[in-house]
């Protein structure tokens, strides 16, 4: 299994997104992400998604708030994990990234984007609420949306 952080950034009513363009084999090419990445050794959630806004922004990341969990299934992988966490930066300026483009998008534009089919069934109430939420999702190998549950009690 993997495990993995994402983090939305929010700042005046805008999320840092990331289009993820530039690097091969990326199982993300094309869509719109948060920030966030893959566990390293012996760190809990919070720590990767410190270190991974970090890398990936240059900021620390404040106001960190636990929102939730996705588990991803893809094709026939193995399944991800996702610590899913909202929070804040003490600036909105972007860099340059080496897996994409960064840009502040106004949150009601967000929808919009081309995304990860599930990601727009966490991402709008994750906009609307400060409820948790547990959501698995399966995609084929073309992408598709095959599953949905949300595990909420």
């Amino acid at each position: 299994m993997q495990l993995t952080s994402l983090v939305y950034l929010e700042r005046d009513e805008r999320f840092l997104m990331l289009h993820r363009i530039k690097k091969a084999h990326d199982i993300n090419q094309g869509k719109w992400v948060g920030i966030g990445g893959k566990f390293e050794l012996g760190e809990a959630p919070l720590e990767c998604a410190k270190r991974e806004v970090k890398e990936e922004t240059g900021w620390e990341l404040e106001a960190a708030e636990f929102r939730g969990v996705v588990t991803f299934i893809y094709a026939d992988d193995e399944p991800m994990y996702i610590f899913v966490y909202t929070g804040t930066l003490a600036s909105d300026e972007v860099r340059e990234n080496d897996e994409g483009v960064m840009a502040w998008i106004p949150k009601d534009e967000v929808l919009d984007l081309p995304l990860w089919e599930g990601d727009r069934l966490f991402l709008e109430p994750l906009m609307t609420s400060n409820d948790l939420f547990d959501i698995k999702v399966v995609y084929d190998e073309n992408s598709q949306l095959l599953a949905y549950e949300d595990n909420r009690q």
